[in-house]
């Protein structure tokens, strides 16, 4: 059965309805909002395979402008969406469908093409493409709705740290294959400026109008070049995904050139010995 009480917390198992529970109302969503909705996708965990949810079902609207949701909100009321907030830091403007004891589904009204709704999206498409990591995601949301069964706030922020660091590997995996222009601020042969003695046995620079998670723009190692550049232009074909660390690095070559984990891992490693780092490459020997 579709719905939960506010403030409670209970998984159930995957149900095949929920994927028409969540078509009725982004139906409604295009009617109402019309071309401002530039899309409108079923997500959160009802739209991961197989895996227990809460039978809440969240919809993500990606919209051009708040002005005409805005000016549509007693339509959209009407219509069985009730307007429960709009906030800056994430840009969304928040519904929910039920009534004020039970809700069926929650839906997330944000910029198309923002940060919020590419992690929403790359969230369900990533664990959707891996098995492994839905099991570990299904397993992390059972002991905790087991630990908080009546806190639904603290079983939700509890999971953020998985979503988070599932979210920024998935987009590692989509920079892969990328062509990018490097500006190179640390040539071959350079001294880190920060710590005197390590020189860079490859040049490193940054992607320009890029930009990381640590607010700078995004760094990049170049390797398969032997000689100091100023700039390169090239394919990505790794990312460091450091585990402890806010931003990843990523790693570039030479169009049409291989280069594969242990090669990558050794050129690397004057600076990356010091990060838990995983790295994600775009070529992998076969075993």
């Amino acid at each position: 059965m579709l719905g939960l009480k506010r403030g409670e917390v209970r998984l159930v198992p995957h149900d095949a309805s929920w994927k028409e529970a969540a078509q009725v109302k982004m139906r409604l969503l295009k009617e109402i909002l019309g071309d401002t909705l530039i899309d409108v996708q079923h997500v959160g965990s009802t739209s991961i395979e197989g895996i227990c949810a809460k039978p809440v079902i969240d919809v993500a609207a990606g919209v051009s402008s708040f002005d005409t949701v805005r000016e549509r909100l007693t339509a959209l009321q009407k219509a069985g969406f009730l307007f429960v907030r709009e906030t800056q830091a994430p840009k969304e403007m928040f519904f929910t469908c039920g009534d004020e004891i039970v809700r069926t589904h929650y839906i997330h009204v944000v910029p198309y093409g923002g940060e919020e709704w590419d992690g929403y999206i790359l969230f369900r498409d990533f664990l959707n493409l891996r098995p492994r990591l839905r099991r570990e995601y299904e397993q992390l949301k059972i002991s905790l709705a087991n630990r908080y069964r009546h806190e639904r706030q603290q079983y939700t922020s509890s999971k953020n740290i998985f979503v988070k660091e599932t979210i920024r590997q998935a987009k590692a995996y989509r920079v892969l294959g990328s062509h990018i222009d490097v500006q190179v601020d640390r040539p071959l042969g350079s001294e880190h400026p920060n710590h005197p003695g390590m020189i860079y046995p490859v040049n490193y620079g940054y992607v320009p109008g890029v930009m990381s998670p640590d607010g700078e723009e995004q760094d990049v190692y170049v390797i398969g070049v032997s000689q100091p550049v100023e700039t390169f232009s090239g394919t990505v074909v790794a990312v460091a995904h450091r585990r402890n660390d806010i931003e990843d690095k990523w790693v570039a070559a030479p169009d049409g050139m291989v280069l594969y984990e242990p090669e990558i891992r050794r050129l690397l490693s004057f600076q990356e010995q010091y990060f838990n780092t995983e790295y994600i490459c775009l070529y992998r020997k076969e075993k």
